[in-house]
């Protein structure tokens, strides 16, 4: 019977300590009765994550600073906000244009929807379908990453 498991050491991205590669540890379990250190047998898994995406857009290349699902909840939050809107609310139709403009700035970069535009004004409309776009984009290429490494 195992009295309790102990863990040795953890080290991360390769750390020089004790001779462990990223991603071990080391783990003991001791036999109840005896006392008797007992081998683990374990599996040993490294995850890795992709250095910063980046997409190109209009001749323009942008590091995304957000993943996928922070996208999608954002824009969960802009639905339940802005999904009523009525035609005739000028003032909630432009405070909708303003998030979803200042959204995608923050995604890709302050200046990123004025590089976009060629400085040209952007409708509620193109703001959505720009963000659509780049949240579908941000989607494939997280898709990608994973299905060229893990299957």
């Amino acid at each position: 019977m195992l009295m309790g498991i102990g863990f040795g050491h953890l080290c991360l991205n390769q750390n020089k300590y004790h001779g462990c590669r990223s991603g071990q540890v080391n783990l003991a379990a001791y036999n109840r009765e005896t006392k008797d250190k007992m081998e683990v047998i374990m599996r040993n898994l490294t995850l890795d994550m992709p250095d910063d995406l980046q997409i190109k857009i209009n001749g323009h290349i942008f590091s995304v600073s957000k993943s996928d699902v922070d996208i999608l909840n954002e824009c969960a939050e802009f639905q339940s906000k802005y999904g009523n809107l009525k035609r005739d609310d000028i003032s909630g139709i432009k405070d909708a244009a303003n998030a979803f403009i200042n959204y995608i700035d923050e995604i890709l970069g302050d200046g990123a929807v004025l590089k976009i535009s060629g400085g040209k004004p952007v409708s509620i409309s193109r703001a959505v379908g720009w963000l659509t776009a780049i949240c579908g984009e941000i989607s494939r290429a997280d898709d990608e990453y994973i299905s060229e490494r893990y299957e």
